[in-house]
């Protein structure tokens, strides 16, 4: 009689592999190519991340039947989501395991999501809980997860940071002393980002004649910011567009500092470009009323 041959489980993965660039969706993407590199095979469901729009509502209907089509028996289906999304399909997901005897891992992105729990109804509230208990949940932070067990009583949550690839460490002694002082900012321009303070900061160093200079890659979110940043001087602020994920190390290597002045207090996890910044062993300088940047670096 022979033996039946062990059986794969089917993986599926749910996340933003296109859409706003922004954190989610550039882990999200590193993990698939880090994925692509090992020959691990899956199925990618494209969930582009954004706010709940009648359009996005309709969508579900779209994801529903894209789920009935690709969840088998015993599949392994990670999600990856932020805020009301990660609310809305773990529900939809969780009902998917209960039929196909599935495993659910919900990855979260970002800070703000178990504020966004607290805020929603306490049914809606009370069901999302109860998903979370039955399946593997992956936080950001290590304050969120330690939020997750206190205050939702959710003790299968799992510390899941920020990744980045890594690589060869930057070697540097001491700052670019002689020449001009090379600083560069990652990240989407948009207010929260602390963008206005950099443009303050490019007025005091004209002011002051300092021999400086700062680049900007990113997103633009805010068309005013960028019209503000082409105002001032381009020898000491420009912006340079987006960076392609493969060029992020080498403009960190070519930097002495890398700014993050982030007035995000709850919305933001882990910053990726502060994860790549450690990664090459660039300083950084981060605003401190950042709600989660502090557990990245140690005082002193």
């Amino acid at each position: 009689m022979e033996k039946k041959k062990n059986s794969v489980r089917p993986l599926i993965l749910i996340g933003p592999k296109t859409g706003i660039q922004g954190g989610g969706t550039v882990s999200f993407n590193h993990l698939l190519n880090e994925l692509d590199e090992r020959k691990v095979k899956y199925i990618c469901v494209d969930m582009p991340g954004g706010n709940y729009t009648l359009l996005r509502t309709l969508l579900i209907f779209k994801y529903v039947f894209l789920f009935c089509k690709i969840i088998k028996k015993d599949s392994v289906i990670s999600l990856h989501a932020s805020e009301n999304s990660a609310i809305v399909y773990t529900i939809i997901l969780h009902i998917f395991c209960r039929f196909t005897n599935s495993k659910l891992m919900i990855r979260v992105f970002g800070g703000q999501h178990l504020d966004y729990l607290l805020e929603c109804n306490k049914l809606l509230r009370w069901l999302v809980v109860r998903c979370y208990r039955n399946h593997m949940l992956l936080m950001q932070t290590k304050g969120m997860l330690q939020r997750a067990k206190n205050e939702f009583q959710i003790y299968n949550a799992v510390w899941f940071p920020t990744s980045r690839p890594s690589t060869s460490p930057k070697s540097r002694e001491k700052f670019n002393l002689t020449g001009t002082l090379q600083l560069l900012y990652l990240g989407q321009i948009r207010p929260e980002k602390g963008i206005k303070d950099l443009i303050y900061l490019a007025r005091k160093i004209q002011l002051n004649e300092l021999s400086i200079q700062l680049q900007l890659y990113g997103q633009v979110m805010d068309r005013e910011l960028l019209k503000m940043i082409e105002e001032q001087n381009e020898d000491i602020i420009t912006y340079k567009g987006l960076s392609a994920p493969g060029d992020v190390y080498q403009l960190l290597r070519d930097s002495d500092l890398l700014l993050m002045p982030s007035r995000y207090k709850k919305r933001e996890g882990y910053p990726g470009a502060l994860i790549e910044a450690l990664n090459v062993h660039v300083p950084f300088i981060a605003t401190g009323h950042h709600l989660y940047i502090r557990e990245l670096v140690t005082e002193g």
